[in-house]
């Protein structure tokens, strides 16, 4: 009886494997396809070239890479785009998985954003290190 039990778990558990392996094998043709568009104009002007995947690393992930223009160095007329931002995140899959649109919108203000937030805190630190320097030119050197 117990080998019956056996045979039968075995041709489950390897019947579940053929599916899950036949599954992926279907879902990477299917997801992962890239879709690439240029120009992309943000809002303050600047230009990139955004692509937009959906991957399946274990689930269904979304992601969306900025690229912006740059010279090739071998051929000096020909274009050439360097990657400067990737955002991935499996938890929007369900909200722009069929908005690829909206998806690249929202990754190019994050990234604009990250490059301002980027820029105020290089001028804070700049302000703050020669306001160290003053403070330590001009303190008298008791300490209190």
């Amino acid at each position: 009886m117990s080998d019956i039990i056996d045979i039968i778990i075995c041709i489950i558990l390897f019947g579940t494997i053929i599916f899950l392996d036949a599954y992926t094998s279907y879902t990477k043709h299917i997801i992962n396809k890239q879709f690439s568009k240029f120009p992309v104009i943000s809002k303050q002007g600047n230009e990139y070239r955004v692509s937009v995947k959906e991957e399946y690393q274990g689930c269904e992930t979304l992601v969306c890479r900025i690229y912006i223009k740059s010279k090739s160095n071998i051929f000096k007329n020909k274009e050439r785009f360097k990657k400067v931002y990737k955002y991935s995140d499996w938890d929007v899959y369900d909200k722009y998985r069929f908005d690829y649109k909206g998806f690249a919108i929202a990754t190019v203000e994050i990234y604009e954003s990250n490059i301002e937030k980027e820029k105020k805190l290089k001028a804070y630190k700049e302000c703050a290190w020669e306001r160290n320097i003053e403070e330590f030119k001009n303190w008298d050197g008791k300490c209190e």
